[in-house]
């Protein structure tokens, strides 16, 4: 690779937006990755609830 394809491919990837704000979009992530657990963790505990009452009500 040439020095000048070189420069070129450093100012392409400098100003390509998906390399801008890594930091900022990786914690964006992380608190969304953050959030869908904690939605599935109640589904679940909403789950045992059900279960655990449907099972009382037989037991009557």
């Amino acid at each position: 690779m040439t020095t000048a394809q070189t420069k070129a491919t450093r100012h392409k990837m400098m100003h390509d937006p998906r390399w801008k704000h890594k930091g900022k979009r990786s914690a964006d992530a992380s608190a969304r990755k953050i959030a869908r657990q904690l939605e599935k963790e109640k589904r679940r505990n909403a789950a045992v609830q059900t279960a655990k009452s449907v099972r009382a009500a037989r037991k009557k």
